[in-house]
């Protein structure tokens, strides 16, 4: 596809995708669920949403965070 009618931010995009092929240095995206499965992007989001619409303080969404890793390494 013709990269012509795309803005700067686009094109640079695509050159960092395909440099990143190239150098064999492309990483799985979390948000893509290519990462991790789905029920630990849900809950990753859900802490990161949850945090930052409330008062939760970064201990507690750390301690949060941690008991989500651990229930991930048992799926």
């Amino acid at each position: 596809m013709s990269l012509d009618k795309f803005d700067a931010c686009a094109v640079k995009s695509h050159e960092d995708l395909l440099a990143a092929i190239k150098n064999n240095t492309l990483v799985p995206s979390m948000a893509h669920e290519m990462a991790v499965p789905r029920s630990v992007r849900g809950e990753f989001l859900d802490l990161v949403t949850k945090f930052f619409n409330s008062d939760m303080s970064s201990a507690d969404a750390v301690k949060e965070l941690a008991a989500a890793v651990k229930r991930a390494q048992t799926e």
